[in-house]
C-alpha cells in the first residue's frame, strides 16, 4: 500500500483510471482518508511508530493541500479543477479522520476542524440531512451516511455540544432509505424541490413496492448497504445493523462466496466487497465486546 502512495513526501492515494480532468493515479481527498484511516488503525493495533509517521504525513498533507478557509471551510476534493470543491461526506470523513489525531495536531490546525465542522452544520438542507454538495442537493444513502459519519467521529473526539444535530441526521437517514427488513434505498428525490408530503408520499411507495425495486436503480448498491450497516454499528443500533446484513446474506450473497452489486445486478467489484466486509467485521467486532448505545 505504501508503495502506491501518488506522492513520497506526502502520503496521498488516488485511483488507477482517469476521471473527468483527474489523470490516472492522481489523489484523491475521500481515497487518502480511506488509506490513512486503515492506517491510523493498523497503528492502534501494531503500536509501529514507521507507520504513525506515514500518519501524521497524510495529515499534513491534508492540511496543507486541500483545506480551504473561506466564510465556509473546508476540504476540497481533489487538486484538479473539475473536482476543486466541496464534497460534503470527503470532507466530514476528513474531518473524523483527523480528530483521531488530536493529540498531534496543533492548535491552529485544531481550528480548522471547527471550522470545517461549523461549516458542515450550516450546509443542511431541510429536515436534519445533507445533499451531495453546495451544487448538487440530491440526497444520496452512501454520501448522506458519510456526512453523519465524520461529524460523529469529530464530535466523540472534540466536540459533543451539537450530538442532537447529528442524532437527528441520523434518525432521518434510518427512516426514509432503510425500510425494517434491511433493504437500502439509494437516493430521494431533490428535496428542496420537494413539500414533506411528497416526500413522505414518495417513501411510501418505495416502502410498498420494494420488491419492484430489485429491478431498478432506487436499490442501493453494496457499498451503500456496508455504509448503513456500518452507521447502525456506530451509532449502537444492533437490531437495523442485523437487519441489513440478513437481507444482505439473505438477497446479496451468492455461492460462489461473494456478494453481488444490487439483487438484480450478479456483479463484483472489489471495492464494494472490501466495504462490505469490514461492516461486517466491526458488527461482530463491536457485537462481541457489548458496545451498545441508546440511540436507536
Amino acid at each position: 500500500m505504501l508503495k502506491n502512495s501518488y506522492t513520497k513526501e506526502w502520503k496521498s492515494w488516488g485511483l488507477p483510471f482517469k476521471y473527468k480532468c483527474v489523470p490516472a493515479f492522481s489523489p484523491y481527498l475521500l481515497t487518502t482518508v480511506f488509506v490513512g484511516d486503515f492506517l491510523l488503525n493498523y497503528f492502534h493495533i501494531t503500536n509501529d511508530e514507521e507507520i504513525l509517521k506515514v500518519v501524521l504525513s497524510i495529515a499534513d498533507y491534508l492540511f496543507e493541500n486541500y483545506y480551504v478557509e473561506e466564510a465556509k471551510s473546508y476540504f476540497v476534493y481533489s487538486l484538479h479543477s473539475c473536482l476543486s470543491y466541496n464534497i460534503y461526506n470527503a470532507t466530514s470523513l476528513a474531518l473524523g479522520f483527523l480528530s483521531n489525531l488530536k493529540e498531534y495536531l496543533s492548535f491552529r490546525n485544531l481550528e480548522k476542524l471547527e471550522k470545517v465542522y461549523n461549516t458542515l452544520l450550516s450546509s443542511q438542507i431541510k429536515y436534519n440531512i445533507w445533499g451531495y454538495s453546495d451544487d448538487n442537493n440530491l440526497i444520496d444513502l452512501l454520501h448522506s451516511v458519510y456526512t453523519i459519519e465524520g461529524l460523529l467521529e469529530y464530535s466523540k473526539n472534540l466536540k459533543d455540544d451539537n450530538l442532537d444535530v447529528i442524532y437527528k441526521a441520523y434518525k432521518f437517514t434510518k427512516k426514509f432509505f432503510i425500510t425494517k427488513n434491511g433493504f437500502c434505498i439509494r437516493t430521494l428525490p431533490r428535496i428542496s424541490k420537494l413539500e414533506l408530503k411528497e416526500l413522505l408520499s414518495y417513501i411510501k411507495r418505495i416502502i410498498k413496492y420494494k420488491v419492484k425495486l430489485f429491478t431498478s436503480n432506487d436499490e442501493a448498491r453494496l457499498w451503500g448497504y456496508a455504509a448503513a450497516l456500518r452507521l447502525g454499528v456506530k451509532m449502537g443500533n444492533f437490531d437495523l445493523a442485523f437487519n441489513i446484513l440478513n437481507f444482505v446474506k439473505n438477497n446479496l450473497f451468492v455461492d460462489e462466496g461473494y456478494f453481488k452489486y444490487k439483487s438484480s445486478d450478479s456483479r463484483i467489484f472489489i471495492r464494494h466487497e472490501a466495504h462490505i466486509f469490514e461492516a461486517i467485521s466491526l458488527l461482530f467486532y463491536r457485537a462481541k465486546g457489548g458496545e451498545m448505545s441508546e440511540v436507536n
